[in-house]
């Protein structure tokens, strides 16, 4: 897990390392975060959502189902 502040802008950054389900490793990055412990909380959300690995909330698997689903669902 990495988190490190923009001098510039002042807001935090997270990034990390994940490996899709074909197998391939892949790097992202995101930016904009008001506080350490907002870009901490996305990236452990973002790679639970991305492992196969169902140790997540109810409510958070329903968002990553709903956002998948969204072309197919009305």
């Amino acid at each position: 897990m990495s988190a490190s502040r923009d001098e510039k802008t002042g807001k935090w950054t997270a990034q990390c390392y994940y490996e899709n389900w074909k197998g391939e490793k892949k790097h992202k990055k995101k930016r904009g975060f008001a506080t350490k412990k907002e870009a901490l909380e996305w990236e452990r959300e973002f790679l639970k959502s991305t492992s196969a690995n169902m140790d997540m909330m109810l409510g958070a698997f329903v968002d990553v189902y709903f956002r998948d689903k969204a072309g197919e669902l009305k």
